[in-house]
């Protein structure tokens, strides 16, 4: 995966720590910390060029624990790739689809159609089609959905808001408290559960 430094050199990322690597001495570049602290954590401008080139106006911020979570969702991709043997472009993909999933949260606190939102901040800025396309459909379920789609369900319910690893069924647990009151985005995630029990029962 192609990514553009602050001083305008080409690097490429290779693989999951060169990418944590790069985005750490990215930050201490511009005197921000990665680690950020508080409620909220705004991506400084270098995290920005690493992750979307640049996506645009939109100044908002993201949560500590949405980046967290978008982090271990990643790095689950990331994982499963490599030990699934997918290829080198496959796995870098599915490693910038983990990291930008739920992008869609910036300037939308309670995340009303992040999916749809966070692709179209991504396709306005060039990625390609298909992470634009697995972001849009990663939080309602779909026919037939293409292994990458299948996979980034899996690891979005796998890993719970602090990117740690829980498995699916108790992470759909406290997906009902806060989806309460959202029936058809409950009903959504539901369908997509079902999915995984058929497919990954291992990840239950």
């Amino acid at each position: 995966m192609q990514f553009t430094t602050p001083d305008m050199r080409e690097i490429t990322i290779s693989d999951k720590s060169e990418a944590c690597d790069f985005i750490k001495d990215s930050c201490k570049e511009c005197n921000r910390k990665y680690e950020c602290t508080g409620e909220n954590a705004a991506f400084c401008n270098h995290m920005k060029n690493i992750l979307v080139a640049k996506y645009g106006a939109a100044e908002g911020c993201l949560k500590e624990s949405r980046i967290r979570h978008s982090m271990g969702v990643a790095n689950f991709l990331f994982a499963y790739a490599k030990s699934h043997d997918w290829s080198k472009e496959e796995t870098e993909d599915l490693y910038l689809t983990g990291l930008l999933h739920d992008i869609g949260y910036i300037d939308n606190p309670k995340g009303t159609d992040h999916g749809r939102l966070g692709a179209e901040i991504l396709k306005r800025n060039g990625l390609n089609a298909e992470i634009c396309e697995l972001i849009s459909c990663h939080g309602r379920f779909i026919e037939n959905p293409s292994r990458k789609q299948a996979l980034l369900w899996l690891a979005d319910l796998c890993l719970n808001r602090d990117g740690d690893y829980i498995g699916y069924q108790k992470r759909y647990e406290s997906i009902k408290e806060r989806y309460k009151n959202d029936p058809e985005r409950l009903f959504q995630v539901y369908r997509i559960l079902e999915y995984l029990q058929i497919h990954f029962s291992e990840y239950r």
